[in-house]
């Protein structure tokens, strides 16, 4: 779990990504967020955690909508929130925190659209049920028949 100045990050293991990752850092740091968007996937084959079997980790871009950390001890060491620049760019982080640091501070300089997937609701082929798609944003002259 990675929390920043502005956004947390953590592990989804369910289909609805954004309700999961809400529910999950309420439970695990006691601070409620917004949905924004979905960030990155990771994607790793013969995880040693998932039995030897491929793994997924999803990873959100949320936003606080309360900034008090009451963590769950028994799912995290320790929580704080940390300047986003110092994240990216120490030695005493993970690969992919630092990654998503960066990934972090290029949506704050350049805009998110440039880094986030959003999700649009589309209807299924089965009669009554719909699906989510994740995807960069498309421009709106491509959203109609022109």
């Amino acid at each position: 779990m990675l929390c920043s100045s502005y956004y947390i990050v953590c592990p989804v293991q369910q289909a609805k990504f954004g309700a999961t990752a809400i529910r999950e850092v309420l439970e695990e740091t006691g601070v409620k967020a917004e949905f924004q968007s979905l960030l990155s996937i990771r994607q790793q084959h013969k995880h040693p955690g998932a039995f030897g079997k491929s793994d997924m980790y999803i990873i959100c871009r949320l936003k606080p909508v309360s900034y008090n950390i009451n963590f769950c001890p028994q799912e995290c060491l320790r929580c704080e929130w940390m300047d986003l620049k110092e994240l990216a760019y120490t030695s005493h982080t993970t690969p992919i925190t630092s990654r998503i640091a960066k990934l972090l501070l290029f949506g704050y300089k350049e805009g998110f659209p440039n880094i986030d997937l959003t999700m649009r609701t589309l209807p299924a082929v089965y009669s009554g049920l719909s699906y989510s798609l994740y995807h960069k944003e498309l421009p709106a002259s491509y959203e109609t028949q022109g």
